[in-house]
């Protein structure tokens, strides 16, 4: 039981992570919007680049935890990143 419920929680968040990494690149402006005003503000890039760069760690974080390879480095990203 606990050796499965690991690997279909590492299957699961794969799949969450790619599929909002896709959402992300499909339409950027629309997720902009989540971010608040103030810290759109502080971004040294445009709004749709930020968002990309974020759809990109989200794919690159949903790969390697699908993969099984380096699932340590990408749970750590993905903390950080949320």
């Amino acid at each position: 039981m606990k050796k499965s419920s690991f690997h279909i929680l590492r299957v699961g968040l794969a799949i969450t992570f790619l599929w909002i990494g896709i959402l992300i690149f499909k339409n950027p402006e629309a997720w902009g919007g989540y971010l608040e005003p103030w810290a759109v503000g502080l971004l040294p890039i445009p709004l749709s680049e930020a968002m990309i760069g974020t759809a990109i760690i989200d794919i690159i974080i949903g790969a390697l935890l699908l993969t099984d390879t380096l699932i340590w480095l990408a749970a750590l990203a993905g903390l950080c990143l949320r």
